[in-house]
């Protein structure tokens, strides 16, 4: 609400003037999206993924929180840069980072890869990464966005599985063995 004071010719205050202007639906659209915020910042932590954002045209790339978190720095710590994630990546999986990356700018397409990746404590983990390519009116890339998710409990539970098929292979095996041996 403002007021202005009403002023006669002499400059004399003669009255008051004033406006009001309902901010109900804007409050509420504030809240509506403080509360969709907070979802998707509770979603990405249980998930433990992070959403990240990579301006070609400046080179800065900017991470989310949890995305900070999944990789072992604090919020506001990762340096902003295509070599610093580069750096995170490991090393035996960077190459094919690279060449992921960019040959999905060259095709102007979505991709989506696994790698290995070294936290801040130096402990190796594995990351799920998706990301989509913005193209300008004249095809050229000048965004490029994602999410990374940490899948090291997944891939622990993968290869347990794929263990515990081998050991059962070589059972049967084993005992094809057996029975053959002892027709025999």
């Amino acid at each position: 609400m403002t007021i202005e004071p009403l002023r006669d010719e002499a400059a004399q205050v003669t009255g008051i003037t004033g406006a009001m202007i309902d901010i109900t639906a804007s409050k509420q659209v504030e809240e509506a999206l403080s509360i969709s915020e907070e979802r998707l910042r509770l979603a990405n932590e249980a998930a433990h993924m992070g959403v990240w954002n990579h301006d070609l045209d400046t080179g800065k790339v900017e991470w989310s929180a949890e995305l900070e978190r999944v990789f072992g720095l604090q919020p506001g710590e990762f340096e902003g840069s295509s070599n610093a994630f580069y750096n995170a990546v490991h090393p035996d999986d960077r190459d094919r980072v690279i060449a992921t990356v960019n040959a999905a700018m060259g095709r102007m397409s979505d991709f989506e890869m696994e790698f290995r990746f070294l936290r801040s404590d130096g402990e190796t983990r594995w990351m799920l990464a998706r990301g989509h390519v913005y193209a300008s009116d004249i095809g050229r890339p000048y965004r490029i966005a994602g999410v990374g998710m940490d899948i090291t409990d997944r891939r622990k539970l993968e290869d347990k599985v794929r263990h515990a098929a081998k050991l059962e292979s070589l059972g049967v095996l084993a005992g094809g063995i057996a029975h053959d041996f002892n027709n025999c």
